[in-house]
């Protein structure tokens, strides 16, 4: 009963300290976790033992903990690399290196214009023909084939390149991470709160989707605020604002989105359709007049063979 007692608290303070991530308190959530840690190991004897306590309240591992708020630049580097090792074995690093290495320069301009000279970057481009990008955090930039075949000039590839980087500059991946371990909390605290014979009922449901959609919401909104930064370092690096619109109009094209229900209580990102509207909006307020590269003879040089893949989709009806 003491065990039990002892690892349903420590879901509480999770929940708590959740709570307080949620609310804008993440720019000092390591030093939270210490405080709580630092109390709770009072009481039980070593620090170590509380890790463990405290992860297995959650159903999750030490390590696993240690990645999410562990905050320094070491392990931000190992999980990136993790995550991108992952990613390159199940998908192939492109052959196309001339286009990886034009990819590459572009990041180091778009970065340089967010004035963080101590961060490197680094461009993986991926095998994998879906239109997508992602990064794991501590500058590593992934980038799919895919996005080569379906964005319509360089303005919009290097749209889709600031918004990763946007990410990085917010240590979004990080958070992410976070949120994975505060969702089990979320799971665990519910299982000790319900009993057995209501699991699966309506108000399990609600609590459990709830809790989500609050996620789901920090994360729209951590999108939106990518896609704004992403602007301002088109702008800075010489690009037109306006890829930022087409983009969009390429994703809308290309991808079903769900209805704004279930948008709410699921997505991770906001409708293209406000997006878009954002953009525009941003273009309107700061950048009525602003005039940028669209594309270069380069990339249009280095991208005809993805043009021609886009055709032969066309062709087939993808």
């Amino acid at each position: 009963m003491h065990r039990q007692h002892r690892r349903f608290s420590s879901t509480i303070l999770a929940l708590l300290f959740a709570a307080g991530f949620v609310a804008g308190c993440s720019s000092n959530s390591g030093n939270t976790l210490s405080l709580l840690a630092e109390r709770e190991a009072k009481s039980w004897k070593t620090k170590e033992v509380w890790k463990k306590e405290f992860a297995t309240s959650l159903g999750t591992s030490p390590r696993e903990v240690e990645r999410a708020f562990g905050s320094s630049d070491l392990i931000e580097k190992q999980v990136a690399s993790d995550v991108t090792g992952s990613l390159v074995k199940r998908a192939g690093v492109s052959k196309d290196a001339k286009m990886a290495a034009y990819l590459q320069a572009m990041t180091d301009r778009i970065s340089g214009a967010a004035d963080m000279s101590d961060l490197a970057y680094e461009v993986v481009l991926l095998k994998d023909q879906r239109l997508n990008a992602f990064t794991p955090g501590a500058g590593q930039i992934i980038l799919n084939e895919g996005l080569l075949i379906h964005a319509g000039s360089e303005s919009e590839v290097a749209a889709v390149i600031a918004h990763e980087i946007a990410h990085v500059i917010m240590k979004d991946a990080r958070k992410l991470r976070q949120f994975k371990v505060f969702s089990k909390a979320g799971d665990s605290f519910m299982d000790g709160l319900l009993r057995e014979e209501h699991e699966g009922g309506k108000f399990d449901r609600f609590m459990r989707t709830s809790g989500r959609a609050a996620l789901n919401l920090f994360i729209r909104g951590q999108e939106a605020r990518a896609d704004a930064i992403a602007m301002d370092l088109l702008v800075a690096t010489g690009y037109d604002a306006h890829a930022m619109v087409r983009l969009h109009q390429t994703l809308r094209r290309i991808a079903p989105e769900p209805d704004r229900l279930s948008n709410i209580l699921h997505g991770h990102h906001p409708l293209t359709e406000d997006r878009l509207k954002a953009a525009r909006e941003r273009i309107a307020k700061f950048y009525p007049n602003v005039l940028g590269t669209i594309s270069t003879s380069k990339f249009e040089e280095l991208s005809k063979p993805y043009r021609a893949r886009r055709l032969k989709l066309v062709a087939v009806g993808l």
